[in-house]
């Protein structure tokens, strides 16, 4: 016999199961064309290579938000497409030839080498009731590793992580799903606006220290384990 806590647990199991299976699912594609808000004052002439491997580059996030009214909807944001593009706007925001490419190059091929991988993705989205009117609510949280090789033997050079985070609260005129989608997706944006920044900043560091990183002891990767 199921008791009171099992019958319970097992009718809220049945519920969400229900509701997962009659959400309205959507597909968001984000804004392509996010760039850094700034370049440096002289950018390097070195040509690089930027790689933004499938894992990264076909990143997606599924979502789930409920209505006020109980309606359940499913969000799938492509993230990857967008995210690669804004960091290799960054890229070129410090370096004048900026190659995008799918994977390591051979030794030789080009002066430096810049590898991005996602890390790591928040993304959590809500709609949120208020006296007067409805709101959307949305939050993102981005971590990208970013990787530096020297291109003529590709010695590693350096390696960081980047964050990008973002909150985002707009009233809604009535819940609807393309209205709510902009809010949602605006916060992603942000967040990818902010890692794109935060790109510039730390690739501008490195090119500076690069005469004394040169003397420092590298290891290439082909040793890397």
């Amino acid at each position: 016999m199921i008791g009171k806590c099992g019958s319970a647990c097992l009718i809220a199991t049945v519920l969400i199961a229900l509701l997962v299976g009659c959400a309205e699912k959507h597909v968001v594609s984000l804004n392509a064309s996010i760039r850094p808000a700034a370049s440096a004052t002289k950018k390097l002439s070195a040509s690089v290579a930027v790689v933004c491997p499938d894992s990264t580059k076909s990143y997606r996030k599924h979502v789930q938000a409920i209505t006020l009214n109980g309606h359940l909807h499913s969000y799938d944001f492509e993230i990857g497409p967008a995210l690669c593009k804004a960091l290799l706007r960054s890229v070129g925001a410090v370096y004048l030839r900026p190659v995008e490419i799918p994977k390591m190059p051979p030794a030789g091929k080009h002066a430096a080498v810049v590898v991005f991988s996602i890390q790591h993705g928040q993304i959590d989205v809500a709609f949120e009731d208020n006296p007067f009117k409805a709101s959307a609510r949305a939050s993102s949280a981005l971590a990208v590793a970013v990787e530096l090789f020297e291109g003529k033997t590709l010695t590693f050079l350096h390696s960081s992580t980047l964050n990008g985070k973002a909150f985002l609260i707009r009233p809604l005129e009535k819940v609807s799903s393309p209205e709510a989608q902009k809010v949602f997706a605006a916060a992603i944006e942000a967040s990818i606006q902010q890692l794109s920044d935060n790109a510039v900043t730390l690739l501008e560091q490195w090119a500076a220290g690069q005469s004394a990183s040169s003397r420092a002891p590298a290891r290439s990767i082909l040793n890397r384990s």
